[in-house]
């Protein structure tokens, strides 16, 4: 338990630390990359929805949706 709360209290700080960065116009893009990663690869569903999204607007694909079942495709216009 102390050891998830030191984690968390060091993820706490690195976005800190990123905020003041980017609101003091210090460039950081490797670092904010590598959050967005970190986010991403934590994240249940989101990068799945994001690229079954994405290909049906680039390749007329389809996608599923979590709140009903079937497939489906949008007209993007």
């Amino acid at each position: 338990m102390k050891r998830e709360k030191r984690l968390i209290h060091r993820r706490q700080r690195f976005r800190q630390v990123l905020k003041d960065a980017i609101a003091n116009g210090i460039p950081v893009p490797g670092y904010v990359n590598a959050l967005s990663y970190f986010d991403a690869y934590r994240s249940e569903k989101l990068p799945t929805n994001i690229i079954q999204a994405q290909r049906d607007y680039f390749g007329a694909h389809t996608y599923e949706r979590i709140d009903q079942e079937g497939i489906f495709h949008t007209l993007w216009d």
